[in-house]
């Protein structure tokens, strides 16, 4: 086997025998025949590296009697497949593999000089050919110029095996994996990765691998990401540190899921390829976010303020950096980070430095570009907000693109892993540094409540009341190191900011938007339970109350009407308010008095009655809404509904105020 070939000089060959003997054969006059074609001319160098059939993937077999001396070579070219294209007949290989200078192999026009096909050792028309992804194909042609018919022969194996590792050489073609000792071919030693899923696996002591054999029985490939750590998540880590407890060290990190958790490391951990101790991990991670580090800083540097880096201010968390890792349960086996790991580019977290250091200009929530290079995000890319103080873990957040670019501009951010197969080019994370962005915080998809009860304990505040369209009750938590009242939101010319948590009352109605943990970071008051703002009646069937639009012309947001119901029509499930136009600035002589109409489905809409006490009944018709004995309103109403302004417009959620 050419496994076992020690060295090719000249016409002396030297090998290992079966009995691992080491053999030295002089192949001077012997008849040299290649891959089935007789070979007249030829010498033995010819079949060493750097002749002109050299022997990559095979064996040679000696037949000598007292009258002939004939060496027989076998010499296989190895491919794996990426894909094959039956329409144009196209096999595309995997890593960077050619084959005529091309990274495929199109079959020849003529049937005739179609290969031989063989699956399983049993040759198959070619028609019935089917290829997928880490299928292995031994190729055996014979030389173009031979005289006579070519040889032409494929064989195909399909299917992984998995093992454990149980010993290695120092120059990885031997391997023994659950004992058994397996070769490398040749092929495989030479690729040169290209793809996160392509590595060159390091055949690491008492790890498990899904690995393909080729014809001969050798390594051809193996799935080195897959095999090792299972699935790969993204997260931001904060620090490694040991636990006061015990001997273990902890990775604290922010997860994709948005939440802070804590992992023990395993104690011998990959680290960009390299395994390392998790005493020595620390150290190793700091040093690779040396990088990440200076290219912010240096944004920080030079950027005007017109950058808009919303305050940030240098990093300096020496451990801190995003990261893409894999556990194995509970425990982090696998960390990748933007350094170059084992074999160059082996942990595959790819961080392009062209986009690294400058501002980011967004154009839509899923299209950039900086300074020059455009990318993409989809609805699959974990956006991590981190604050200046990357430390500060209450502070950090995961979004989706269409929450954290709902405005374009410019923002610092930096890309991470890259797919450049997809249209857009989409990261598969990005980082959205600083102070968060404004616009981001109560769109479409933020929530309503009507509060009903407020609880306290040590350190937080916690809501309890009626949330958008849900006739249950919702607790939800705000703790006071989170909490933010700097986010705004600008409506037209206006901008109206966020309160404080400690301003809300039962009764009021709020919107509010949480961070990835479920924690309310800011809320926006929508009826002040306390401040009415009512005026003295205008008609006999009406009373109004301040009016105010929150929303943009997107479907998704919503508009609040405030007002006293003029008109009511109990059979079309139609009412028209009477209501302010006005915005909060404006002096009491100036406002006016005009009607709004509303539709309400019994099916799309809840109705809320809120008493003086704070209380709530859900209802299920309008029929309370309007004292007909009387012929006078009964409440106050507040209306949440799409944005239509016009009279058809369905409301969704109703608040009957009975003040």
């Amino acid at each position: 086997d050419e496994s076992h070939i020690a060295s090719i000089s000249g016409n002396n060959l030297k090998y290992t025998d079966a009995k691992g003997k080491n053999v030295s054969e002089s192949l001077s006059g012997y008849t040299f025949i290649y891959n089935g074609k007789y070979m007249p001319a030829a010498s033995l160098s010819d079949f060493a590296d750097g002749g002109s059939y050299p022997l990559r993937n095979g064996y040679i077999e000696l037949v000598k009697s007292s009258s002939l001396k004939i060496a027989k070579i076998t010499s296989y070219d190895v491919w794996v497949v990426n894909s094959y294209d039956r329409t144009n007949e196209k096999i595309y290989f995997k890593y960077n593999k050619t084959y005529n200078g091309e990274k495929y192999y199109i079959f020849p026009a003529k049937s005739s000089d179609i290969p031989d096909i063989y699956l399983a050792g049993k040759k198959i028309e070619y028609s019935a050919l089917s290829l997928t992804a880490y299928d292995v194909i031994n190729v055996l042609f014979s030389p173009e110029k031979a005289d006579g018919n070519p040889v032409r022969k494929m064989f195909i194996t399909k299917g992984a095996k998995s093992g454990k590792v149980t010993a290695k050489t120092d120059d990885y073609r031997e391997v023994e994996i659950a004992g058994n000792t397996l070769y490398l071919t040749r092929d495989y030693e030479e690729y040169t990765p290209s793809g996160s899923d392509e590595q060159k696996a390091p055949f690491e002591l008492d790890e498990t691998y899904n690995y393909y054999l080729d014809y001969t029985g050798q390594i051809a490939a193996v799935k080195y990401s897959e095999a090792t750590s299972g699935t790969y998540k993204y997260g931001y880590l904060i620090d490694v540190a040991k636990s006061q407890k015990d001997t273990t060290y902890s990775a604290r990190l922010i997860t994709q899921e948005g939440k802070d958790s804590k992992y023990a490391l395993k104690s011998t951990v990959k680290i960009d390829g390299n395994k390392v101790k998790d005493s020595s991990a620390r150290e190793v991670l700091v040093s690779a976010a040396e990088g990440i580090t200076a290219n912010y800083n240096n944004a920080i540097d030079n950027a005007a303020a017109s950058d808009e880096l919303y305050g940030a201010d240098k990093l300096n968390d020496a451990c801190a950096q995003p990261i893409r890792y894999a556990l194995s349960g509970s425990t982090i086996e696998t960390i990748d980070t933007v350094a170059e790991g084992a074999g160059g580019s082996s942990d595959s977290f790819s961080y392009d430095v062209t986009l690294a250091g400058g501002k980011t200009t967004v154009n839509s929530t899923t299209s950039f570009k900086n300074p020059s290079q455009t990318f993409g995000a989809s609805s699959s890319t974990k956006v991590f907000y981190v604050p200046v103080n990357r430390s500060d873990t209450n502070s950090y957040s995961v979004l989706t693109n269409t929450k954290a670019f709902t405005n374009k501009g410019t923002k610092y951010i930096e890309a991470f892993n890259i797919d450049s197969s997809t249209t857009n080019k989409n990261a598969g994370m990005i980082v959205l540094y600083a102070k968060a962005d404004p616009s981001l915080v109560f769109n479409g998809s933020s929530k309503y409540m009507l509060v009903t009860k407020i609880l306290h304990d040590s350190d937080t505040t916690s809501f309890e009341g009626y949330v958008g369209n849900a006739k249950t009750t919702t607790t939800v938590k705000v703790s006071e190191d989170k909490f933010t009242t700097a986010i705004s939101e600008v409506v037209g010319s206006t901008e109206y900011d966020s309160i404080d948590f400690d301003e809300i009352e039962k009764g009021d109605i709020i919107r509010y938007i949480t961070d990835g943990s479920g924690e309310i970071i800011a809320i926006r008051m929508m009826y002040d339970a306390s401040s009415p703002i009512q005026k003295e009646p205008v008609s006999t069937h009406a009373e109004a109350l301040k009016n105010r639009n929150f929303g943009t012309t997107s479907q998704t947001n919503f508009y609040f009407k405030y007002g006293m119901p003029l008109e009511l029509s109990t059979d079309s499930n139609t009412f028209i308010l009477t209501s302010f136009t006005t915005d909060d600035s404006a002096d009491e002589s100036e406002l006016t008095n005009s009607a709004y109409g509303l539709s309400f489905s019994k099916s799309s809409a809840n109705v809320y009655e809120i008493n003086s006490k704070g209380e709530v009944t859900v209802l299920e018709t309008l029929d309370s809404v309007y004292d007909w004995s009387s012929g006078a309103p009964s409440r106050i109403i507040v209306i949440s509904s799409y944005q239509s302004t016009s009279a058809a417009n369905a409301a969704r959620t109703i608040y009957l105020i009975n003040d």
